[in-house]
């Protein structure tokens, strides 16, 4: 009987020269997988930590100038990584950052990052890809804006950014529904958008120590805790779901109300003045 064509085709080598292996070459260029002992996991040096990661960390160090010579290792206050050498928290404090590079949002694992006290005036649209983050503290910056790569991490649950320049929240604000706390703190905010009432998630929303001359009137739809100390805000905004202790820090962090008039019944400082 004639089988010339049944004869079987040799199995080829896999990345590790396996005859028929199943290890391949993953997009680090490391053969991993199969027979091999190496992870799926980028750390050419295998060292523990995913080379993609420790490059973020160094080109961070590239750009700013406070940060040169240092070790990309030691350039945080808190690094925490998972078993796969991937970065999930990260806080770099107080090192004078002016500046992020595009290649932040290759840190796909983050869940937590703060990047407090710094001197950052802008994100690169590349940080709208850290999409796992959870919670963002960048108080005590320079930002004049929320940036829309922030309005669109919608699985943020914390959001700080007091201590900044921000003058305008934008509509867009809605967008993290699953906000729990955001601090608005000691910015230059004159009015909200009425759109922040739809962040019923909010467990606490901080206003304090801004230029506040009116609040949105179904404000209270957020049950959590409204804080609206030092602002401008008269009389007719001190709704019934804020408490002394948040108007005015009872009494040691009033509103100036140098501005407001009396209502229609008489009421002290009730109105804004017209002009």
């Amino acid at each position: 009987m004639g089988c010339d064509d049944d004869n079987p085709v040799a199995p080829q080598n896999d990345c590790a020269g396996v005859s028929g292996g199943s290890a391949v070459i993953n997009e680090c260029d490391l053969c991993v997988g199969g027979t091999s002992d190496v992870v799926d996991l980028c750390d050419a040096d295998e060292d523990g930590y995913d080379d993609r990661d420790i490059q973020v960390l160094q080109d961070i160090i590239d750009i700013n100038s406070s940060l040169e010579g240092q070790n990309p290792l030691e350039i945080y206050e808190e690094g925490i990584w998972d078993d796969d050498g991937r970065l999930t928290s990260l806080t770099i404090s107080g090192n004078q950052l002016t500046s992020l590079p595009e290649s932040i949002g290759n840190l796909s694992s983050l869940s937590v990052l703060a990047l407090y006290l710094n001197q950052l005036t802008s994100l690169p649209e590349t940080f709208s890809k850290l999409s796992n983050l959870e919670e963002l503290d960048l108080s005590g910056n320079q930002l004049t804006s929320i940036p829309d790569s922030v309005i669109n991490l919608t699985n943020l649950n914390v959001l700080f950014v007091s201590n900044n320049q921000i003058e305008i929240i934008p509509n867009t604000i809605s967008n993290l529904t699953n906000l729990n706390q955001l601090s608005l703190v000691n910015n230059q905010i004159v009015t909200l958008p009425n759109s922040i009432i739809n962040l019923t998630n909010l467990n606490h929303l901080g206003l304090g120590g801004n230029q506040l001359i009116s609040l949105p009137n179904n404000i209270c739809n957020i049950e959590g805790i409204i804080s609206l100390y030092s602002n401008n805000l008269c009389n007719e905004y001190y709704f019934d779901c804020i408490s002394s202790s948040e108007w005015s820090q009872h009494g040691r962090a009033p509103q100036d109300q140098s501005n407001c008039c009396e209502g229609p019944e008489g009421q002290p400082n009730w109105t804004t003045c017209p002009e």
